[in-house]
């Protein structure tokens, strides 16, 4: 995110912006990542209004975007019993 917006002003990063950078990273990452950015985005935001830098939060509005699917592995029953 810091690399995305390092040299834009807070006051001119909009919704747009801010959904535009989570959909690109739910192209490549997978859900724990983005999610990880989804919050933290929402949480500097929201502290660049309470500190006055914004004065409306475009962050509250941006929603989860859909991941790729990742594949979780799995133990089978043999191998929980050989540990």
């Amino acid at each position: 995110m810091v690399e995305e917006f390092k040299t834009v002003p807070l006051r001119t990063i909009g919704l747009f912006e801010l959904q535009t950078l989570l959909n690109n990273l739910a192209e490549e990452y997978s859900e724990s990542i983005v999610k990880h950015a989804f919050v933290n985005l929402r949480s500097v935001m929201k502290m660049a209004q309470k500190l006055k830098f914004i004065s409306e939060n475009p962050g509250e509005e941006t929603k989860m975007p859909a991941t790729r699917a990742v594949e979780r592995p799995t133990m089978t029953p043999w191998q929980i019993n050989s540990l």
